[in-house]
């Protein structure tokens, strides 16, 4: 189909479209199982997969990076100072292919040496752990306790990222008193990354350990985030999902068990089990089921054994316009998904 001519085309900015949709986020979250973030010097191209030590294991412009086990590696700049002597490199890692908390090990890694962290990094891709052991005296894993909140800054690959992201960073460095500090619940760390997916949805960013992907968050939100802030009812109308809860209605589910259960929830080993479906409708009813460490029996090791029924249909489907200027028209659209009820147990 040719559009007529002289067809307008208004220019649009794609997250202030679906921000003014009022859509809830939830379900929209990627699915990966390993996220490799590493201090990279700026100005990055669109995609950070073309950058080493990303671009030699990649191959190609690639969202995800296969490991030799089959593992979905996420590659994530963090933006550093070109002059800086040290390049941070974290592996977060989700266990066992779980839906739960990822396991981060972390390494500061000589400026100098670059190839040093190129091997690092194709160490951790083979799943070699000998070859990652060669670089164990710059082991420096932080704190368990440690919560990492990387915010996408990505300005070369969506303006949505890099105006309103660097704004939002600079505020919550301000409000926090440095990008790495101590917390009322441990060290917390906010880091300007690279796309780290849904651009629509800026600003964005992705926290760990427990792997969550956000959406239009503000200063209060990244704040309650970094600080396991109680507000935890609110703050879930800004989760698009966990990244190791399959898209869609499981990760609406998962979402309503952290508004129901907070923190707890999200760092606990958690299964999502499809209970009933409507083909025609999408209706669904799912289960999630968790065991929450350190809150159940008589020792400090016991779990608690929490769930959420949740039934969830198919309220609209939005559209999802390219950021900026087009040449032809669009009809891309996404799912938005409403919760009906929710059942708690535990």
């Amino acid at each position: 189909m040719e559009p007529a001519e002289g067809l307008a085309l208004d220019k649009v900015r794609c997250a202030e479209v679906h921000a003014a949709h009022e859509a809830d986020p939830a379900g929209t979250a990627p699915v990966w199982d390993a996220v490799l973030a590493v201090e990279i010097p700026g100005p990055w191209p669109k995609d950070i997969s073309l950058v080493e030590p990303f671009a030699t294991p990649a191959g190609s412009k690639v969202a995800t990076i296969e490991g030799a086990d089959g593992r979905a590696w996420r590659p994530q700049g963090l933006l550093c100072d070109k002059d800086c002597d040290w390049r941070t490199v974290i592996a977060f890692e989700r266990p066992h292919r779980g839906s739960g908390p990822f396991v981060r090990r972390e390494w500061l890694m000589p400026a100098s040496d670059p190839a040093a962290t190129a091997a690092l990094v194709g160490a951790l891709l083979a799943g070699d752990p000998e070859a990652v052991a060669v670089h164990g005296d710059r082991r420096q894993d932080p704190p368990e306790d440690t919560v990492d909140l990387l915010l996408c800054t990505h300005g070369t690959r969506d303006v949505c990222c890099g105006g309103p992201g660097t704004a939002l960073f600079g505020e919550v460095v301000a409000a926090l008193g440095g990008s790495d500090v101590e917390g009322p619940h441990g060290r917390c760390r906010i880091w300007r990354t690279s796309h780290a997916g849904g651009h629509r949805f800026a600003p964005t960013a992705l926290s760990f350990p427990e792997g969550v992907s956000w959406a239009h968050l503000g200063a209060s939100e990244c704040t309650e985030v970094l600080c396991r802030g109680e507000r935890t009812t609110e703050l879930s109308r800004r989760m698009r999902g966990s990244v190791t809860v399959a898209a869609g209605v499981a990760q609406v589910a998962d979402r309503e068990g952290f508004a129901r259960f907070g923190w707890d929830w999200l760092g606990s080993e958690r299964k999502a089990v499809l209970a009933a479906h409507d083909r025609l409708t999408l209706a669904s009813t799912v289960d999630v089921m968790a065991a929450i460490p350190g809150h159940g029996g008589s020792g400090p090791s016991a779990n608690t054994e929490a769930a959420v029924t949740v039934e969830v249909s198919l309220e609209r489907h939005i559209s999802m316009p390219t950021c900026g200027a087009v040449s032809g028209p669009e009809f891309a659209t996404e799912p938005v998904w409403h919760v009906e009820t929710v059942e708690v147990a535990g």
